[in-house]
C-alpha cells in the first residue's frame, strides 16, 4: 500500500510517547514493503524540510499555556496551508489511504483534503482529541456554521469526516469516545505494541542507590510532582534517586516541579535529563530499578509503561484509564492511588525490600507484553485495518 501518514509532531522532535509510537509503526510498515510517507509539521525545525520519507512542511499553531490569542490568530493560515500542502502530496504520491494521527495544532485540513479528493482516511487515536474536537452547542448551530467557520477561520468540524474504522489505543479510550457521541460501530481497538527485541529483558540491577525512573511528558496531568514528593518522604530511610526523562510544553509546571525538587532533601536526588533518543530508551530502563508512573489523569494507554514492563523494570504506578488494561496490582506491578505520594513511597519501599516480589512482577509483566503487546502483532492488525478501510471506502486507487 501507499500510505500518507499525517502527524502533528514526529521524532526526533517530540514531547510524548505517541510520536515515538507513530515512528515505530511507520518504520515497521516500511520494513514490510509499504510505501509510507510522513507529512508532519515544522515543529523543531527552523524552516520546512524533507528528509527521505519524512516531510516537515505543515504549519503548526503555537501551543502550551498562555498561547490562546496567538493560536486563534494562526488558525486560518494553518488550515489553508496544511490543506494545500496535503493536496499537493496526495496528487504527487497517489496514496491508497491517508493515515491520520494526532491533528492537534495542524487542524483537520489534511483529512478534509483527502476526503475532497476521494482518498479514504484512517485514524489512530491515542489520546482524547476525537471526543473533544470542536464541540458545538447544538447540531443545528453546527450544521449552519461549520462550512463558513471552517473555511473562514480554520475550524474544520470533525462532523464533516467519516470516522468509521478508527483505531483506538485502548478499550477505555474507545468507550469514552463512544460515550461522547464520536464512536463508530466498526471502529477497532489496537493497543500499542513494543519491540521486545529492542526492549530486551535484563537481570534486575542490584546496588545502591535505589534508582527510580520517570519517563514521559512533564505536565501536570502526568503527576511528576507526586513522584518528587515520594522521594522526599523516602529520603530518611532509603538511599534513593529519581531520574526524570522527558520534555515539556508546560513551562509553568516544569518550573514548579524543578522548584519542588530544589529542596535540601531532594536537591541531589532528582536529576532532569530531558528527552532521551529512541536508541537510548531501553538502556535507560536497564540502568534503573523501578519505573514510577504517577499519572493523575485517565491515561488513554501508555507506551512508556509497556516499554518498562518489557525491559524488566519493576513498575509502580496508577492504573487510571487505559493503564488498568495492562497494569494489575501485584501481578504486573504495584498500584497506588493517584496523587498519593505516601502510597507511592510505600510501594517503592515494599519493592526495595522484597526481591521475590520484584522477580514475580518483572516476569509476569514481560510475559504480558510478549503475549498481548508485541509490536509485530500490532502491525498485523494495523495492516488489516488499513486494507479494510481502503476496500470499504472504494478508493479510486484501490485497484492499483
Amino acid at each position: 500500500m501507499r500510505i500518507l501518514v499525517i502527524s502533528n509532531l514526529y521524532p526526533p522532535f517530540f514531547v510524548g510517547g505517541y510520536e515515538l509510537g507513530c515512528s515505530d509503526v511507520v518504520d515497521s510498515l516500511r520494513a514490510r514493503g509499504h510505501e509510507v510517507t510522513v507529512l508532519t509539521s515544522t515543529y523543531g525545525c527552523r524552516e520546512p524540510a524533507t528528509d527521505g520519507h519524512v516531510r516537515r512542511l505543515l504549519r503548526i499553531e503555537p501551543f502550551g499555556p498562555g498561547w490562546a490569542p496567538r493560536r486563534m490568530l494562526s488558525k486560518p493560515s494553518v488550515y489553508a496551508v496544511n490543506g494545500a500542502r496535503t493536496r499537493e502530496a496526495i496528487r504527487e504520491l497517489r496514496p491508497h489511504v491517508l493515515y491520520q494521527w494526532n491533528p492537534a495544532g495542524i487542524s483537520l485540513a489534511p483529512a478534509l483534503a483527502a476526503r475532497d479528493l476521494g482518498i479514504p482516511v484512517a485514524y489512530y487515536v491515542s489520546d482524547e482529541w476525537m471526543m473533544h474536537w470542536e464541540h458545538w452547542p447544538s447540531p443545528a448551530l453546527r450544521r449552519g456554521a461549520q462550512a463558513a467557520l471552517g473555511h473562514a477561520f480554520g475550524v474544520g468540524s470533525i462532523s464533516m469526516l467519516d470516522l468509521g474504522g478508527a483505531q483506538f489505543a485502548s478499550r477505555h479510550l474507545h468507550q469514552a469516545t463512544t460515550a461522547a457521541g464520536r464512536g463508530e460501530e466498526n471502529c477497532v481497538v489496537i493497543p500499542w505494541g513494543v519491540d521486545t527485541r529492542l526492549f530486551a529483558y535484563r537481570p534486575r540491577r542490584r546496588g545502591s542507590p535505589l534508582r527510580l525512573l520517570y519517563a514521559g511528558q512533564i505536565g501536570p496531568h502526568k503527576g511528576l510532582h507526586t513522584a518528587i514528593q515520594a522521594v522526599r518522604l523516602l529520603a530518611d530511610r532509603l538511599d534513593v534517586e529519581l531520574t526524570v526523562a522527558g520534555g515539556s510544553i508546560f513551562p509553568r509546571y516544569e518550573r514548579q516541579v524543578r522548584a519542588l525538587a530544589d529542596h535540601p532533601t531532594t536537591r541531589d536526588r532528582v536529576h532532569f535529563v530531558g528527552n532521551v533518543p529512541r536508541p537510548r530508551a531501553a538502556a535507560l530502563h536497564h540502568e534503573h530499578d523501578i519505573f514510577v508512573f504517577p499519572s493523575i489523569w485517565d491515561e488513554p494507554f501508555s507506551l512508556a509503561l509497556l516499554e518498562a514492563m518489557a525491559a524488566g523494570t519493576v513498575v509502580v504506578g496508577t492504573s487510571t484509564g487505559g493503564s488498568g488494561e495492562v497494569l494489575a496490582h501485584e501481578q504486573t506491578g504495584l498500584v497506588f492511588a493517584r496523587s498519593d505520594a505516601a502510597g507511592l513511597a510505600g510501594a517503592i519501599a515494599r519493592a526495595a525490600a522484597d526481591e521475590t516480589l520484584c522477580e514475580r512482577l518483572r516476569k509476569h509483566a514481560r510475559r504480558t507484553v510478549q503475549q498481548q503487546h508485541e509490536l509485530s502483532a500490532m502491525i498485523d492488525r494495523i495492516e488489516a485495518a488499513l486494507r479494510q478501510r481502503v476496500a470499504s471506502a472504494k478508493s479510486p486507487l484501490a485497484a492499483e
